[in-house]
């Protein structure tokens, strides 16, 4: 206490009076609480007890920043900021200004003193991708120089990221050196900030929380049908470098299906004699591998490729002969969108896309598929502007009606479908592009899309190397540079559960089981035809269960209010296992 009362003695007055305001109004936020979150744009995980500093929505030109919070393991510290209208985390295509501003080292004397009270040590200038560090000299540097894990990467109102304790902003100091730190948000363009008045103060939680649960990458039972989206960043599959690390990873991968894209100058032939030899089927035929140029896209199936289409720009449909075993075909869609600043581009794309599903479910025109047929849709579609292109996917929402038509839910039953959230074999993040020479955080650009309503996941993946421990490594003959070293991008995989009676399964789960109000918002009531023990889980679509119960009896009702708004699953399991699932929305 006396070496505090000397460091302070000497300061000012008006700063002193600004560290005691700032301690009245700090306190009510200060309790931390350690948690586990996972990088992936979901929030469900950022729970009501967490630190939070709210600000009540106002009459502001642009931007109204509404909350902040604040969470910790022991190795990151997690953030998520929350506004009234979506904004870009990374770029401008919405204007603001918004900057988050840290003090650090809870030392009001060091950093920026852009506000009274606060230190800052590290501002960071999100739609400018810039960070200062103050320590004490200022060094200007790119987000991707903290190692910011940020998600999503489409426009929102609201992103959570997450910085490393450990990391040296300017390679040589500790960003964080104080078990207390001191945020404000605020948008520069109108002056809205949250806290209004002083700073969020956060002191670290090193209680232990209960550690990631590694994914095994290997395929629980041969009936699932193992996808895999995968961009090989510029003709990769051919340059005699990164060959080595393919193989590697696909040995390991071991995908029933394979979508690659930027194939730019890579034949359709020399990717089946690769996969042929990485992955023999000693069939006759083995591995069937059809392109289409206009995005590099190429896709590889242990099965026959039926038919195909190249109408779709940026995008290529084939329609897969699964084995006997399964009610039905599948069609399986390899992206590639528009990169970059192409937002025009990539929302006729997804509009095109959308619009060939509306084909597929009714009769005529270009494609005829039989009811309940199966699909996923995946690839690099590189969604880092509007989320409305990601919308179009999921909803049918059509912009271009004039071209494309009405606007129509795609999937089988009238409904969304599902933008499977997958995380990282070994760590809780989502992202799927990471380049070290970009000023852009590492972000999601590669999607795995699905037809929920005919379709469940088993489990999905994506595969970092770079993470992985040397024990897990050698379990899959994998190295630790592998993926990094074949591609920018990293690949996604998904085990599909097909269902086995596709054309039954609608009405025998109508006529079994009821469940309302779907949408939801504070209950589910889940209604059976008749007495019976069930287990009844609710899940999200990556699998995550919320709750779970055994039950006997005929009505079932299940507390949905702390969910966040998504889509999720109703998984029923009966005592001779046969399993039912239905998808609801929680509003």
């Amino acid at each position: 206490m006396t070496n505090n009362f000397l460091r302070y003695k000497s300061l000012p007055f008006r700063v002193l009076l600004g560290l005691l305001t700032l301690s009245f109004f700090s306190l009510q936020s200060s309790d931390a609480q350690s948690a586990a979150i996972s990088i992936d744009g979901v929030f469900n995980d950022w729970i009501s007890s967490l630190a939070i500093a709210q600000d009540p929505k106002e009459s502001v030109s642009g931007i109204d920043i509404l909350n902040l919070s604040v969470t910790n393991d022991r190795e990151y510290i997690f953030i998520r900021i929350e506004a009234d209208s979506e904004f870009d985390f990374s770029d401008d295509i919405v204007d603001h200004n918004i900057q988050l501003f840290i003090d650090t080292d809870n030392d009001v004397s060091t950093g920026s003193n852009r506000f009274s009270g606060l230190g800052a040590d590290l501002i960071m200038d999100f739609s400018n991708r810039r960070v200062s560090f103050y320590n004490p000299n200022v060094t200007s540097i790119s987000l991707n120089d903290i190692s910011i894990r940020v998600a999503p990467t489409v426009t929102s109102k609201s992103f959570e990221f997450a910085i490393p304790r450990d990391v040296l902003p300017d390679g040589r100091n500790r960003l964080f050196t104080s078990s207390s730190v001191r945020f404000i948000l605020a948008n520069l363009d109108n002056n809205d900030r949250v806290p209004n008045n002083g700073s969020l103060v956060y002191n670290f939680d090193e209680t232990r929380i209960q550690g990631y649960e590694v994914v095994d990458i290997q395929k629980q039972n041969t009936e699932l049908v193992r996808i895999v989206a995968y961009n090989t960043l510029y003709n990769g599959l051919t340059v005699q470098a990164r060959i080595p690390h393919y193989e590697k990873i696909l040995k390991a991968l071991n995908p029933d299906i394979i979508g690659y894209s930027e194939c730019w100058d890579v034949e359709a032939s020399q990717v089946k004699v690769l996969m042929d030899e990485w992955l023999p089927l000693n069939t006759n035929d083995g591995w069937y591998v059809e392109k289409q140029s206009d995005r590099g896209l190429i896709t590889a199936s242990r099965w026959e490729i039926l038919d195909r289409w190249t109408n779709v720009p940026k995008q290529f449909p084939v329609l897969i002969n699964l084995p006997e075993e399964y009610a039905s075909d599948l069609l399986f869609t390899n992206a590639h969108l528009n990169c970059c600043g192409n937002e025009s581009g990539r929302q006729d794309q997804a509009d095109a896309y959308s619009s060939f599903i509306t084909d597929a479910k009714t009769e005529g025109g270009d494609i005829d598929l039989p009811k309940n047929t199966p699909f996923v849709y995946a690839g690099d579609l590189n969604l880092v502007g509007f989320s409305q292109q990601l919308t179009t996917l999921i909803s049918g929402d059509i912009q271009n009606t004039s071209t494309y038509g009405p606007p129509s839910m795609p999937d089988w039953d009238g409904t969304e479908v599902t933008d499977l959230i997958s995380l990282h074999t070994d760590e809780r993040f989502s992202f799927t592009w990471k380049d070290e020479s970009s000023s852009f955080p590492p972000g999601k650009l590669d999607f795995m899309i699905y037809s929920d309503a005919v379709l469940s996941v088993d489990k999905s993946f994506i595969l970092r190397t770079e993470e992985m421990s040397t024990a897990r490594l050698a379990l899959y003959g994998l190295d630790k540079n592998n993926t990094e070293s074949a591609s920018d991008h990293f690949p996604v995989t998904a085990d599909f559960i097909v269902t086995k009676t596709v054309n039954s399964l609608e009405n025998q789960l109508k006529s079994d089981i009821q469940i309302s109000p779907n949408p939801a918002s504070d209950q589910l009531k889940i209604t059976f035809s008749s007495n019976g023990t069930r287990f009844v889980e609710l899940m999200d679509n990556q699998g995550r269960v919320f709750k779970s119960s055994k039950y006997t009896g005929q009505e079932l009702v299940l507390n949905t209010n702390e969910l966040s708004p998504g889509i999720y699953f109703i998984r029923i399991q009966d005592k001779s296992n046969q399993v039912q699932m239905q998808k609801v929305i929680k509003h």
